[in-house]
């Protein structure tokens, strides 16, 4: 301990106050000494063992860094690696690489290797084609399997890619605003699209899908205003919300019984899906289908339906303001007529609901102004058990509904 300071000194003449302030600035000071005390040893500790470490190393130190070198020589560099322009980086799994970037400058066209460094190119990363305005058309290699999100997102002078043989997957918006897109043809090998994968394509055409596709995601065609037909595949069974939104020139979808059905039996829920929102007139639905999905005509020009026997479901508003439709023949097996679901049907005349309907929702068919003839395929005390939700007909030309047996007041 070093000799105080003559002012931390207590003289007997000192007052009782000073003598306190004093003794408290001599525990400060001997807090401080001994504070500087120990930061000198610990320094000079750590400066001898980092001086012996770059003498001699620490062995347990050396050995970690040993075997990190090779792991890393065995399996190869998941740095960016850079070769003719487009930049590679190492799979996970060691053991392939996938195109994660373009270097500038680079050719409009741009044909992906099957290998890099004696190892398959296997994906396509996510944003590895991103806003490059300078691709012109894509070529892949058949040892590519997947296509990460947003791989050609806003490549608006894509136009033309030419897909592996072996891809398996699509993932989402992988090729969303691809404005000068005209054609594409998935081979054979894609089980699934994911959602807004083709979205804002609006130069797109034509679609060629894989039968083996099982798996549409949501707005996946979103605003592809040029397509103009599309056929879907029979195993599809998985179908997102809107997928071909704002299609607005799409006049047909299936070629197999002109139909707009998905999936099968074991998946009834997700059969037909939502149809463009205007320009449709006709549609026949396919045999198979039994639900038919909320808002999935809604606001089209259809002109007549027939919804075949195996039609058990009608989902809220999906006729609502189906302006030009005159004629609906209903399913002898339909038990449900979502809320809204003829809303507003102006030029509807007449309607026969069938027997097997135990639920018509609200404004089923309120403002359909022409419909002057209901009638019901049973009794009136048959009528009586269906439950009829609020203005189910209101504002219609028709006062009562005819049964087999007399009529009822609506």
């Amino acid at each position: 301990m070093p000799k105080l300071p003559k002012f931390l000194e207590v003289k007997e003449d000192d007052t009782e106050e000073e003598k306190k302030k004093k003794k408290f600035l001599l525990i400060l000071f001997i807090i401080l000494f001994f504070l500087v005390f120990a930061g000198i040893v610990i320094g000079i500790i750590f400066g001898v063992r980092s001086c012996s470490q770059q003498k001699g190393g620490d062995p347990t130190t050396a050995q970690t860094s040993e075997s990190t070198t090779q792991t890393t020589d065995t399996s190869g560099s998941s740095e960016p690696v850079v070769t003719d322009y487009i930049k590679y980086a190492l799979n996970s799994d060691g053991l392939s690489y996938k195109v994660i970037g373009l270097v500038e400058p680079h050719p409009a066209d741009i044909e992906v290797p099957a290998t890099y460094s004696g190892l398959p190119v296997t994906r396509l990363g996510s944003q590895s084609f991103g806003s490059d305005y300078a691709v012109k058309t894509v070529t892949l290699p058949d040892s590519v399997t997947f296509i990460e999100y947003h791989t050609f997102y806003n490549c608006k002078n894509l136009e033309s890619i030419t897909l592996s043989n072996s891809l398996e997957e699509i993932e989402f918006s992988a090729f969303i605003y691809c404005s000068s897109l005209k054609t594409v043809t998935l081979p054979e090998s894609v089980t699934k699209i994911g959602d807004c994968v083709f979205g804002m394509c609006t130069s797109l055409e034509s679609v060629t899908l894989s039968n083996n596709i099982t798996s549409i995601g949501s707005d996946c065609f979103e605003y592809c205003s040029s397509l103009t037909q599309i056929t879907l595949p029979n195993n599809l069974t998985s179908y997102g919300g809107e997928a071909f939104k704002k299609c607005d020139n799409l006049q047909h979808f299936n070629e197999y019984d002109n139909g707009y059905y998905l999936g099968s039996e074991s998946n009834p829920y997700m059969l037909l899906f939502k149809a463009k929102d205007d320009s449709l007139t006709s549609v026949n639905i396919n045999n198979n289908c039994l639900f038919v999905e909320d808002s999935a005509f809604e606001d089209s020009d259809l002109e007549s339906v027939t919804l075949p026997d195996s039609v058990t479901f009608i989902g809220d508003y999906s006729f609502q303001a189906c302006y030009d439709i005159t004629s609906v023949t209903l399913s002898n097996n339909l038990t449900h007529i979502g809320d809204s679901a003829f809303h507003h049907c102006y030029k509807l005349t007449s309607i026969a609901i069938p027997h097997a309907v135990t639920y018509i929702g609200n404004s089923a068919f309120e403002l359909c102004e022409e419909l002057s003839t209901i009638t019901y395929d049973g009794t009136l005390e048959e009528w009586e058990e269906v439950e009829k939700k609020g203005g189910w007909a209101e504002e219609c030309l028709a006062t009562v509904v005819v049964c087999s047996d007399g009529n009822a007041p609506i």
